[in-house]
């Protein structure tokens, strides 16, 4: 919705182009399933971005306002997002520079001009401060803090960045630079990386500095994030964002010189063509995008598949279900002591008897129902002894979980459908 806002930026055809492509893309329509960093970091970052191009151009406080507070919200959000704002104030740098040499200044001159303009541009700001500051100050204030129920949260708002170089370097999500755009970019979001290209050039062409400050945006996010050692698929949504503005401003390029050219009428022909070309050009991706959320989410063969649940998941559910249909309840004692039992506590929240003990405690726990991970299977089998059932259920690569159940509740259902006495 806010990228159709964006028609004042990018023009009214630039806006639903860029609109159709994120809808379209394979990557933001599959982590747009999760509740994950990243599709909140891309909300709040378009709108910062929104809000400064305005800012640039009318230099209104309002604008400023949204700005700031879109800023706190991305800071809440995630810690990386001073990548995002390091890669934003340097595309707009990027953008004067490249203005200025199209004007023939010689590139250092056109560098130390670029620097003096963006500093004047946002310190002219500096009257709506006081506007535009305290509820960004509130909101970062109150999302770190836990609405001031942990005073030390905005002492942790800093310290998070103390691990960054030992995660960025020894992590266990080390991948080559070209990870991005190998395996991502150009397999699974040809769209948006063709017409970006072509939007880059219309800019150029253009000399606009709004798409030029996009574009500029968009490859210096996506060499950061290429050149850090650490990364995960979902990163990949911080580029692909500004490269569908930039994409879509090409498109509203192309028809602004059809319709300057006067060649093409009557205009309503040529438009429907255009629409129909950009819906062939997406349905592909859109195509993939569905198979990819819908039917092969937890296949590992598709890159954005990255430490996902297995359906398998599906299955122990299942069982446990069996389990309170027997017993007329939810509320048996479940007992789960897998070291990593994520997402189990939000699956199993709709039974009250469920305790995770975090893989601690000495010998086999004393419940009817027991979920450990596989490699805890030696510690159990004083369960097996006692004749528990044993199944084995994928959670997410490298985790399997093993389900336990008492001899009572393994047996089949007594006739009838009445509950098992134990």
């Amino acid at each position: 919705g806010l990228l159709l806002a964006a028609g004042d930026l990018i023009g009214s055809w630039g806006a639903v182009t860029a609109a159709l492509l994120v809808g379209c893309s394979p990557s933001f329509l599959y982590y747009g399933r999760f509740a994950i960093h990243e599709t909140w970091l891309v909300l709040f970052s378009l709108v910062l971005f929104v809000a400064l191009a305005r800012f640039d151009r009318r230099l209104r406080g309002g604008d400023l306002a949204l700005a700031a507070v879109a800023g706190a919200l991305g800071l809440a959000t995630k810690e990386t997002f001073v990548l995002t704002l390091a890669t934003l104030a340097g595309g707009y740098v990027a953008a004067e520079w490249s203005l200025r040499v199209l004007r023939r200044q010689r590139p250092a001159p056109a560098l130390a001009g670029a620097l003096r303009h963006t500093a004047r541009r946002y310190l002219a700001g500096r009257r709506w401060l006081p506007l535009a500051l305290p509820p960004a100050v509130v909101v970062w204030l109150a999302l770190f803090t836990s609405f001031l129920a942990n005073p030390v949260g905005a002492l942790d708002a800093v310290a998070t960045y103390l691990p960054w170089g030992r995660e960025a370097m020894a992590s266990g999500h080390v991948k080559p630079g070209g990870y991005y755009l190998e395996a991502i970019l150009l397999p699974y979001e040809l769209p948006i990386s063709l017409l970006f290209v072509g939007g880059l050039a219309a800019a150029v062409a253009a000399r606009e500095r709004v798409p030029l400050w996009a574009g500029g945006w968009a490859l210096l996010s996506l060499a950061a994030y290429s050149l850090i050692p650490y990364k995960t698929p979902w990163l990949v949504l911080n580029p692909l964002l500004p490269m569908a503005l930039v994409a879509g401003y090409g498109v509203q390029y192309s028809v602004e010189r059809l319709r300057a050219s006067g060649r093409l009428r009557p205009e309503r022909v040529w438009a429907l063509g255009l629409a129909a070309a950009l819906v062939a050009l997406t349905a592909p991706s859109a195509a993939l995008a569905v198979r990819l959320s819908f039917a092969e989410y937890d296949r590992e063969a598709h890159p954005m598949v990255y430490m996902h649940t297995y359906r398998d998941l599906s299955e122990l559910e299942s069982r446990l279900e069996a389990v309170a249909e027997r017993l007329g309840s939810r509320a048996f004692p479940l007992v789960v002591i897998a070291p990593e039992p994520w997402p189990l506590p939000f699956t199993l929240r709709r039974y009250p008897g469920a305790a995770f003990l975090g893989g601690a405690g000495p010998g086999a726990p004393a419940a009817p129902v027991v979920i450990a991970d596989r490699r805890q299977r030696e510690m159990l089998q004083p369960l097996e002894a006692r004749g528990y059932a044993r199944t084995t259920h994928r959670l997410r690569p490298g985790v399997d979980l093993e389900l336990y159940l008492a001899p009572e509740l393994a047996a089949p259902a007594p006739p009838g459908g009445q509950p098992h006495p134990g």
